[in-house]
């Protein structure tokens, strides 16, 4: 009896490779993030491994309304699940998708500081500085605000 060992049709980097892999870069590219970063850090020594990747949880959520994926479990499971999209948002091989909890975490402590009005601030004067909008009339836009709650019917 004979064993023949066939070899791969393809490695895993070669699959890689037919996919697109950077698909959010020019968006990511456009947002500086370090002072999110600077805000929701630790404070560690510098001997210390820093076991959660900030960028990429940041990226993540920021990958997490481009997809329209509407729960934080929901882009949890997709960052374990889909290797392209880990790869994207920032996360490589050796890196644990963070947790849940560690997501909400990160949410509260972005919330609790005022960086994204600075943040907000600093682009729309960017855009007034080259020229993109004037600055008469500035809003922010809410109407893609979902409510969940019940639908209420009124009775006459």
């Amino acid at each position: 009896m004979y064993f023949i060992r066939q070899e791969h049709l393809f490695s895993l980097q070669d699959l890689l490779n037919l996919e697109p892999t950077q698909r959010y870069t020019g968006i990511f590219e456009g947002i500086n993030i370090m002072t999110l970063l600077k805000t929701v850090s630790k404070k560690v020594c510098e001997c210390a491994p820093q076991s959660l990747h900030y960028s990429a949880m940041i990226y993540s959520l920021f990958a997490r309304i481009l997809e329209g994926i509407p729960t934080i479990k929901l882009l949890v499971r997709r960052l374990k699940s889909d290797v392209l999209f880990r790869l994207d948002c920032g996360f490589s091989f050796s890196n644990r998708v963070s947790s849940e909890a560690s997501f909400s975490r990160l949410i509260c402590k972005i919330k609790s500081s005022n960086i994204l009005d600075e943040i907000n601030h600093a682009l729309v004067l960017q855009a007034i500085g080259e020229g993109y909008i004037d600055g008469n009339h500035i809003a922010i836009d809410a109407t893609h605000v979902e409510a969940r709650g019940v639908i209420r019917l009124h009775f006459r």
